[in-house]
């Protein structure tokens, strides 16, 4: 009898194991969806906040796209430029926030192609924090869609850790 009640346990063991795997796993990927989730908030609020901020004229210096990725490729586009706030010169390269991204150069071109070389451009500073510029102030689609990708991310990540949680207090009571 002690023979066949030993696999038995054995196999509870493995099963709780391996439950406790999913559920730590669960906690780690809510851990990382409420960071995910506090870096769009901050981005989103940066972004409506720039709706308020001061415009000053600025010079762009150059242009580039910088391109990331090996399996989905994607292109953001850059723009430097200089701008002078009380006498004191400051650089940028923020176009908004978050920063776009593309899946095609194109599409990347048609940004950094709105902003040719030595062109004056109006730079959009945060009064408190003349480090920090966009040259197109307020929220985008982009930012929009991260926060609202974000939000599913934890509403998800809830959901596994609850159902991960009731796999292993039903087994273990």
């Amino acid at each position: 009898m002690l023979f066949l009640e030993l696999p038995s346990s054995f196999e509870d063991n493995k099963f709780m194991g391996k439950q406790i795997i999913k559920l730590l796993f669960s906690i780690g990927l809510v851990v990382v969806a409420l960071l995910v989730g506090m870096m769009a908030f901050v981005t989103d609020t940066d972004a409506k906040a720039s709706l308020n901020w001061p415009a000053v004229t600025g010079v762009v210096k150059n242009t580039k796209i910088e391109k990331s990725g090996s399996r989905r490729v994607t292109f953001c586009p850059r723009v430097f430029y200089a701008y002078v706030i009380n006498g004191k010169s400051y650089e940028g390269t923020l176009i908004t926030e978050p920063e776009p991204f593309f899946s095609t150069e194109k599409e990347a071109q048609q940004i950094t192609s709105r902003y040719p070389d030595n062109s004056q451009v109006q730079v959009y500073y945060n009064p408190k924090n003349p480090e920090q510029a966009h040259l197109i102030r307020g929220q985008t689609s982009q930012g929009q869609n991260t926060v609202w990708v974000s939000i599913i991310f934890l509403i998800g990540s809830i959901a596994f850790f609850v159902v991960q949680l009731t796999r292993v207090l039903r087994r273990r009571w």
